[in-house]
Parts: C-alpha cells; structure tokens; sequence
C-alpha cells in the first residue's frame, strides 16, 4: 500500500514537471480576441479568461475557454481556435436583445434568454411572458401576431401565456385583449375582423375586450365612457 502511494506521489510530480515543461516550452504568448463589440469589450472577455489561461499551447482547453467567454450576459457564442505556434484566436457574437422576458431578461431573435444586472434601456421593448421552455414557441408566435396587428395600425406590447396556456394581449393603446386556451388563434382572427367593425375611437376607448366568448366578444370600457351599440352582426358588445 505504501509502495502504491508513493508511485502515485511521483507521478503526479512527474506529471506537474511535464505541465511546467510544456509551459516553458510552449507558452501562450497570444490572447487574440475579435468580434463587433457594442456591449462588452475585449478587455471584458480577456480578464474572464485570466483563470483558464495559465496553461501551456498544446494542453490548452478550447472547449473551457469558449464556456468561460459564453458565460458573460452579454456574450451569445464564441469561437475559439489554436493558431500555431503560440495564439489562441476568440471570435465572439454579441447578444442582440429582441423582446423583454418576464421582469428581469431578455429574448434574443432566436428565442434564447439571457439576464443582466439592469435591462431599464429595453424597458419599451415588448413582452413575452409564458411558460419556461416554450419561448421559442411562443416567440415565433408573438411574431407573426405583431405583423397582423401592424396591417391595422396597431402595436403589441404584451403577450402573456399563462401555464394553463390561456393567451392575452396588451396593446399599446392599453387595450388589454383576453383570448383563453381554447382555439386562442381563432380568437385572434376575430379580434382583427371586429377592428373593421369597432372602428379607431372606440377601440381607443375600450380598457379590455373579453374574446372567450364563442359567439361575439364582451367589453369593459375605460373610466367615464359609456357606449351602448350593437355590431352589424347583432351581437353585443
């Protein structure tokens, strides 16, 4: 037992003498990192790197390296190669920050979420709010619904996705849309066909259009409006 544990002890002395060897023999002199930078700069990602470097050219680990860059928010992947005999090259892709999600991240384009300290300077993108693991779903969804609402001359603020799956718009007018669970896109056709029939003014003058209804759609109008009307289909509103 004893023998074996002294074997052990100088292998592992021999092994730190390669390391230290390789070190000498093959340092890395050159820390190349590139990229557009917008949000974070290369001194950023150069002292992020400081723990995985102090190591030799050949024994470098490519794959630590890309996950210690990708850990910075701002950072959404990287590329890292060897460039012989004495670099190490780091492309770095930004993160580039689409909708808000929940109270304190962002999407991506790609639906993927990353955090920050403070995301106040997005404060005026839209929301996403659904389920963890749906946002891609979900986001290509929201997408298609902001490009229908537009052709109307309307823009989406909020979509909201319940873990039930109920839906429910908010509008930048402050038009709160609820839509359910059940056929949630049909709904959404619907609300676009009655625009045609509710026209600008009461539009801006409702506070929530309730379309869970099958036949026809409830509404509770802002604070001191009061419209009593049928549309030209007879059902009330």
């Amino acid at each position: 037992m004893l023998l074996l544990l002294l074997s052990g002890i100088v292998m592992m002395k021999e092994h730190i003498r390669v390391l230290d060897w390789l070190k000498a023999w093959a340092p890395v002199r050159y820390v190349r990192v590139g990229g557009v930078f917008q949000h974070i700069s290369k001194d950023d990602v150069k002292q992020t790197l400081q723990p995985v470097l102090d190591v030799d050219f050949i024994t470098a680990d490519l794959q630590e390296i890309r996950s210690a860059v990708v850990s910075l928010p701002w950072v959404a992947d990287a590329k890292v190669k060897r460039e012989w005999p004495d670099a190490i090259d780091i492309k770095v892709f930004e993160q580039h920050p689409f909708k808000r999600w929940g109270e304190k991240s962002l999407l991506n384009e790609q639906g993927d979420i990353f955090t920050l300290q403070d995301t106040g300077a997005y404060h005026d993108m839209a929301l996403l709010i659904c389920p963890r693991g749906q946002q891609r779903r979900f986001l290509e969804i929201m997408k298609g619904i902001e490009v229908a609402l537009s052709d109307r001359s309307l823009e989406l603020v909020e979509f909201r996705v319940t873990e039930r799956l109920s839906w429910e718009l908010i509008l930048s007018n402050g038009l709160r849309i609820k839509l359910g669970k059940k056929q949630p896109l049909y709904n959404v056709q619907r609300f676009l066909k009655s625009t045609e029939i509710l026209g600008v003014e009461r539009m801006n003058a409702m506070a929530m259009i309730d379309m869970r209804y099958p036949n026809g759609f409830a509404v509770t109008w802002k604070p001191g409006v009061d419209f009593d009307w049928e549309t030209n289909d007879g059902s009330a509103v």
